[in-house]
């Protein structure tokens, strides 16, 4: 069984289909949601969404933000989203951000 997914930055919608299962990088760790999940809010940190439908996966790089899970639907709003077409390309993605991010020196 399915529920409606929704990925979006202040800008732009990047994800709005049914989705069987998601993976998201919280703060405490990653989490699964499935259909009919508990109500939940939860903090997101830099990594990789995997998003399962009909047997095909999507994988989108986040930077931060907020997981909303609410009846039969999912709404994620990120600081940043990067669509990749696989695992592989997905942690490149990843890798990239956090070299940009390390080597940003701090606010004087």
């Amino acid at each position: 069984m399915s529920f409606h997914l929704r990925v979006c930055t202040p800008d732009k919608t990047f994800f709005d289909a049914p989705a069987e299962s998601v993976v998201c990088p919280g703060l405490g760790g990653h989490f699964g949601v499935l259909s009919n999940h508990l109500p939940l809010i939860a903090g997101l940190t830099r990594g990789i969404v995997r998003i399962e439908e009909a047997g095909q996966s999507t994988f989108l790089v986040v930077d931060g933000g907020l997981a909303e899970v609410h009846g039969r639907s999912m709404d994620i709003l990120a600081n940043t989203v990067l669509v990749a077409p696989n695992a592989a390309i997905a942690e490149e993605k990843l890798n990239e951000i956090l070299k940009e991010k390390n080597s940003l020196s701090p606010i004087q």
